[in-house]
């Protein structure tokens, strides 16, 4: 009549949680460096384009971003 629900086990689903965080973290970093690198190339190759606000402004949502993470991680603990 009725299933039996398995039991969870929370540590596995912490370590998926972490894991997956993880990846997140990690793919954002990547889009990050990868943006800042299309930025240079077009810089390098199209000097006459002003891009110095941009750089400026990808750099402290970098650095912002990059400070929540350190933050929320913190605390997590």
């Amino acid at each position: 009549m009725y299933k039996r629900r398995h039991k969870i086990d929370w540590d596995e689903e912490f370590k998926k949680t972490a894991r997956s965080h993880l990846r997140g973290v990690k793919a954002t970093a990547v889009a990050f460096v990868a943006v800042i690198l299309f930025l240079a190339a077009v810089k390098v190759t199209h000097r006459e384009l002003p891009m110095d606000g941009v750089f400026l402004a990808l750099g402290g949502l970098a650095a912002g971003t990059f400070i929540l993470i350190l933050l929320g991680r913190r605390s997590s603990k």
